[in-house]
């Protein structure tokens, strides 16, 4: 698995570092920190390439997380997010971890990341405080979900912690039961025959994405889903959410306006955020088995300045 964790030497990416390396250590996968330096072709920058050389080495030598991990830090000149995109396709990485924003220029630089990846971004955005110990899974019953679901359970996020796996839903023609003077007590009825069937899809959810076997908890809930997960994000004190960057349909769609934007422009947990398939692009590390090195194998760390 290779994971590249965007830095920019702030306590924000510190703690991004610190979640890639518990991701990246127990499973001795290439964890990539890259820091961009801004601009190219001056002097300037060119004095900047090598202090943030120094900086980078630094700032790893220091994240515990990191002492066994496979890590060959980067450094590159550029556009902040066209270079990590450029550097993530190139690669071709399976996770890009990056720190929340602390700011409107950061925040729109996470935007134009998970906007246009290619791969799953993981935001930190919480002090690391160990492993994952509650996750909520938001999913349509879409083909797309499944890559939801896979990517928790490929990238370890939900190893020593619980997954509860949410489903919203509106039940048709409510309004119009209402309208005609149906009592509450048939109306609820009816929604809990929509809940229970869905319940049922979900399972089928799961065994699509190879996750069946999983004691993975399930909730059904009806409402909107940008107001029923947050909601269940609160009240269940999760760590972690993993949410596809689609619409229900399963058509790509920018993210703003998404549910998806909701979460990212508000305080909260973590987040995953998957991207739908793209096409001819190669299928991904976290969607196919990954074969581990022999044991004792060690490689030795690197480094590369472009």
């Amino acid at each position: 698995m290779r994971i590249l964790v965007a830095t920019d030497f702030s306590i924000r990416s510190h703690r991004a570092l610190r979640r890639a390396g518990l991701l990246a250590g127990p499973r001795r996968g290439k964890l990539m920190p890259m820091h961009v330096v801004e601009g190219l072709g001056t002097r300037r920058v060119a004095q900047d390439l090598r202090e943030a050389q120094r900086m980078i080495v630094e700032q790893v030598a220091v994240v515990p997380e990191l002492f066994r991990a496979w890590c060959e830090p980067i450094v590159i000149g550029g556009d902040p997010a066209g270079a990590v995109l450029d550097a993530a396709s190139a690669w071709e990485v399976d996770l890009l971890v990056v720190g929340g924003p602390s700011d409107r220029t950061s925040g729109e630089t996470l935007r134009a990341l998970v906007h246009a990846s290619m791969c799953p971004v993981l935001v930190v955005r919480q002090p690391i405080d160990g492993p994952y110990r509650r996750v909520l899974a938001p999913v349509g019953l879409s083909d797309t979900s499944t890559r939801v679901l896979r990517g928790v359970g490929s990238f370890g996020l939900a190893d020593d912690g619980v997954v509860t796996v949410l489903h919203a839903f509106r039940a048709p023609a409510t309004t119009k039961l209402w309208a005609a003077g149906i009592s509450q007590g048939h109306v609820d009825g009816y929604v809990e025959g929509w809940r229970t069937g869905l319940a049922g899809d979900l399972d089928d959810v799961l065994a699509r994405a190879g996750l069946g076997g999983r004691h993975w908890r399930q909730r059904v809930e009806e409402g909107r889903p940008r107001d029923v997960i947050p909601r269940v994000a609160e009240e269940y004190q999760a760590d972690l959410v993993a949410i596809g960057t689609h619409g229900r349909t399963g058509l790509a769609r920018a993210l703003r306006g998404s549910v998806a934007e909701d979460l990212l422009s508000k305080p909260g947990p973590d987040l995953l955020m998957v991207p739908p398939p793209h096409r001819n692009s190669r299928r991904p590390a976290w969607l196919r088995p990954v074969a581990s090195r022999p044991a004792g194998s060690q490689p030795a760390p690197g480094f590369a300045v472009t």
